[in-house]
């Protein structure tokens, strides 16, 4: 019987009755079975070979792929542009520029077109921080630009990556090898309840622990390996996302387009059109990398301390190195955009809500069987469908007000004696996490004459850019992602004169103050 109509089983059967064993000749016979005849098979001949399934498996793998031809893999190659930088950019006209570009295309609230630009700046410098904040795109229902917004944002970020799901494993080995600018849509469908991927989504916000610990094949056996999660994010979504990454975001609240409202819809060579944006980004970078590094920005004053110290850090350090007209637009563009009641998370909103509540009764002590049926009458707030549609419970009222060090206890309310809260019980958490009287603003400095800044995006480069000359020297390419360090002409032009129209021209009857809200 020739080769070609050998039967593999017993071929296979003849290697296992066969002695000494012949370890070469039991993995070749096992590699030729079909997949179902040696799942069966693996257990029992690993124990007669004396080996670990595990290896065996590898071997077989191995001799598999020597003796048949590889299975073509699906899906596409990713490939990512290194641009080459322009030769010198003025870093205030070039934030003007993009805020006008997000402006033109996105209905924007008030001071998104700012932070959004300078969002796109720190991705360029993105290894000059220690923190870095997510952009997160959220909208109450469809059609309110989201995709739009991430279309635009793949014109200008660095080795754009668009996608409209990821898994936890593909996003840390997509960025250790790829070190891509992750723009991800639909986010409400793939993230919430999906607390793997919460936690990767997490660690990415803070650099000294983007990682995560994976095991992984080494030979015979396994080794743990830290695979890095250290890369700029956009995260759109219908609804909100989890109160945790929320918390590590710049959020901009996108709206659907009012009557009157107009926005130019993006051309189908958008990308490919940016490409000299893309250069002046990375020249920026580069002249400016080291500086940022060390800068110390003047913050907002906020009850959040992680809004203000990290999520807004690198944002208002870009703006003050673009000088005091964009420092003034970037604090603006703060308050317009961070909410004012401080942190917003579940916790610090219940806390809220059960002091609103005692205040309302005039009570000092209350009943959970009470405050929970007060809370539950809040329509507009999350406790009526508080756990998969259900209203808040006692016991989910006591989850929530544990990690604030307040437990219900047996108290008095009238006659009745029962499981309650005492108002004093919440001295301490209301003391940290609800104050009474927002913070003040801090006097800026270099504010000349006491005059505010303009409001408006002019086209004119904002006066008193802070040039390169004025930053401590810059390391060329230290730091910077994704660019490569070479200096070039433009094509087409001297690198140095970039052409003035290059972001186009706004709708007709559209003026620049109406575009741009701070």
């Amino acid at each position: 019987m020739s080769d070609d109509t050998a039967d593999p089983r017993a071929e296979f059967e003849e290697q296992a009755q066969a002695e000494p064993i012949d370890l070469e000749g039991a993995v070749g016979a096992l590699a030729k079975l079909k997949a179902l005849e040696y799942d069966r098979a693996r257990e029992a001949e690993a124990k007669r070979l004396g080996v670990r399934v595990s290896t065996l498996d590898a071997e077989v793998r191995k001799l598999r792929g020597d003796a048949q031809p590889t299975e073509e893999v699906g899906g596409s190659p990713l490939d990512f542009e290194v641009p080459e930088p322009w030769e010198t950019v003025d870093g205030a006209e070039l934030l003007v520029e993009l805020a006008r570009l997000f402006a033109r295309h996105v209905v924007l609230p008030e001071g998104a077109a700012t932070a959004i630009a300078l969002w796109v700046a720190g991705a360029w410098a993105f290894d000059a921080w220690r923190t870095f904040p997510k952009l997160a795109l959220v909208s109450p229902v469809r059609r309110c630009g989201k995709t739009t917004a991430l279309e635009t944002l793949a014109g200008v970020v660095p080795r754009p990556l668009v996608a409209s799901g990821v898994s936890p494993a593909a996003f840390f080995r997509v960025v250790e090898a790829h070190r891509p600018s992750l723009l991800l849509d639909e986010a409400d469908a793939w993230a919430q309840d999906n607390e793997e991927l919460t936690g990767v989504l997490n660690a990415g916000h803070s650099k000294r622990s983007a990682f995560v610990l994976r095991t992984v094949p080494a030979g015979d056996d396994f080794e743990v390996r830290a695979f890095s999660v250290w890369a700029p994010t956009v995260l759109a979504a219908i609804g909100e996302l989890p109160s945790t990454v929320m918390d590590r975001s710049v959020v901009v609240p996108l709206r659907r387009k009012a009557p009157g409202e107009r926005a130019e819809g993006l051309p189908l060579d958008f990308e490919e059109g940016q490409a000299d944006t893309r250069r002046r980004l990375a020249r920026w970078a580069l002249d400016h990398v080291e500086a940022l590094r060390y800068a110390s920005p003047i913050l907002p004053t906020h009850a959040n301390d992680r809004a203000t110290r990290q999520n807004w850090h690198p944002l208002i350090a870009i703006a003050e190195s673009a000088g005091d007209d964009w420092r003034e637009r970037a604090h603006k563009a703060f308050h317009a955009l961070t909410p004012h009641d401080g942190d917003d998370s579940l916790g610090v909103l219940l806390l809220g809500d059960v002091r609103d509540t005692f205040e309302t009764r005039g009570a000092d002590r209350l009943h959970s069987t009470d405050l929970v049926a007060a809370l539950v009458a809040l329509t507009e707030r999350p406790w009526p469908e508080h756990r998969r549609g259900k209203p808040l419970t006692e016991n989910g009222l006591a989850r929530l007000l544990k990690p604030f060090k307040v437990h219900s206890k047996q108290v008095r309310v009238g006659a009745v004696s029962k499981k309650g809260y005492e108002l004093a019980d919440f001295a301490d958490a209301f003391a940290r996490y609800l104050p009474r009287d927002p913070p003040s603003e801090p006097k800026q400095r270099n504010n000349v004459g006491g005059e505010q800044v303009s409001e408006e995006f002019r086209n004119e480069t904002p006066s008193d850019p802070v040039s390169v000359e004025k930053l401590p020297k810059p390391n060329s390419g230290a730091g910077c992602f994704g660019v490569s360090v070479e200096k070039g002409e433009a094509q087409g032009g001297n690198g140095s004169d970039p052409d003035p129209t290059w972001f186009g021209s706004l709708p007709d009857g559209l003026d620049l103050p109406e575009v741009i809200d701070l």
